[in-house]
């Protein structure tokens, strides 16, 4: 059975990457980060009809915001969120397969699942 999207779980997530990617010594205003936010959570909400469609938690997304704040999200980025939207196509795709590969193709999720399996171990708790 399919979960429902926790839109204020969604809203957490994109505001606390939208703190990371825009954060300077001198801080930045509340309107700002919460306007970048925006933009990151509307980006999400286009992917949830998919996910869904394949009977999957929509809740994969709000996961993939946390995972590209830990990884990812960098003060450089600033408010484009071109790099944003790419990462979490890549990730969706990733998380809930899209496209038939090649055997060429599917040697590189091996590697992937080498990686996550590393990343998992050392995660902190």
């Amino acid at each position: 059975m399919v979960q429902q999207l926790y839109k204020g779980a969604l809203n957490d997530a994109c505001l606390e990457l939208a703190k990371q990617v825009l954060w300077t010594n001198n801080g930045v205003s509340s309107d700002i980060v919460e306007t970048l936010a925006a933009r990151f959570q509307d980006e999400v909400l286009s992917h949830v009809d998919f996910i869904v469609g394949q009977n999957r938690d929509p809740n994969i997304l709000t996961r993939a915001v946390h995972y590209l704040v830990d990884s990812h999200a960098i003060p450089p980025m600033g408010s484009d969120i071109a790099w944003f939207r790419q990462m979490l196509t890549c990730l969706v795709e990733l998380a809930v397969p899209n496209s038939g590969l090649t055997p060429k193709g599917a040697e590189f999720l091996k590697d992937v699942q080498i990686g996550i399996e590393e990343s998992i171990e050392s995660a902190d708790d």
